[in-house]
């Protein structure tokens, strides 16, 4: 994210794609990273093009939550913010609590499809890498390249905007978000 601070996402020219659309919330460029300027529910996302995709992005900073924390990828979405997919890592601060969760919001009602503890794969460090790869009906999710759940689902299978989720974390420092062909 090379631009000027406090420069909005939905001025922000991305590499690739149609311009960026922002949901609820908000994000801004700092530091050339992305950071979520809200405390609740943040989404900002691209019509890629493609549905079978590879959506990948990096945390680099401020996943220290007071309090159920979540950062993830919006996925599959119909450009709307009313039906999309969402693999989040949740962390409220507890090792035991550290989890990830996919779930599909059809008309504004998010649904908890998979969850999936994490136990020592995720440490709340800066660095940690969430990626999601949609071929078909499959939908893979990655963190740090250790492969964590696999599904096959049809809902909105050909949706084309992709990006990203944030919640209840004011202070997240996110990078490199790559959305490409798969």
């Amino acid at each position: 994210f090379t631009d000027a601070n406090a420069t909005l996402i939905s001025t922000h020219t991305p590499d690739r794609g149609d311009s960026w659309n922002q949901g609820s919330g908000g994000f801004n460029i700092d530091a050339n990273t992305l950071i979520s300027t809200a405390a609740a529910f943040n989404e900002a996302y691209v019509n890629s093009g493609v549905a079978n995709a590879q959506i990948q992005l990096d945390i680099v900073g401020g996943v220290n939550p007071s309090g159920n924390a979540q950062v993830g990828i919006l996925f599959r979405g119909d450009g709307s913010t009313s039906n999309y997919w969402i693999w989040r890592l949740i962390d409220d601060g507890a090792a035991s609590v550290r989890r990830m969760t996919l779930g599909r919001t059809v008309v504004d009602i998010f649904a908890e499809v998979s969850t999936d503890d994490l136990g020592d794969i995720f440490s709340s460090s800066t660095g940690d890498v969430l990626r999601i790869l949609c071929q078909g009906t499959q939908i893979t999710g990655y963190l740090n390249d250790t492969q964590i759940f696999t599904r096959a689902d049809t809902f909105n299978d050909t949706g084309e905007f992709h990006g990203v989720f944030v919640y209840n974390a004011d202070t997240v420092f996110i990078d490199n978000i790559e959305i490409r062909g798969a």
